[in-house]
């Protein structure tokens, strides 16, 4: 991982009030940012998540114990879709040509299940 390292100053009530630990300040903050930037859905779930530190329970647990709700959608599906597969391939091999059909099925699939979400099937579904 390419990264930029950042050196900042934080006066020591600031961090009390923020319930940040003096011992664990880097990774409260690292916590504290990605959970914040996952909430205004300026990170994606897995970004958020990698920027955390954590693993994707811990960052799910986190979030729910902040009242964070997940927003896990299609995007974000799609990026963690490409990040396994990346991860798969050895390092040599580049991205099928063909790659785009698995997307295309997930693609249908939730196409599919929004066909049905609408104002006229749910009142003849929930008539009866």
């Amino acid at each position: 991982m390419d990264a930029i390292t950042v050196t900042m100053d934080f006066p020591r009530d600031i961090l009390l009030a923020a319930d940040i630990s003096e011992i664990n300040v880097q990774s409260d903050i690292r916590k504290h940012l990605a959970l914040y930037m996952f909430k205004e859905r300026i990170l994606s779930f897995g970004k958020s998540v990698e920027l955390s530190g954590m693993n994707k329970m811990e960052f799910m647990e986190l979030a729910g114990s902040k009242s964070i709700s997940l927003n896990y959608d299609a995007d974000d599906y799609r990026e963690d879709l490409m990040t396994i597969i990346e991860n798969l391939l050895p390092d040599d091999e580049a991205m099928p040509d063909d790659f785009d059909e698995p997307l295309d099925v997930m693609d249908a699939s939730m196409s599919s299940t929004d066909f049905w979400d609408n104002e006229v099937d749910d009142k003849i579904w929930n008539s009866q």
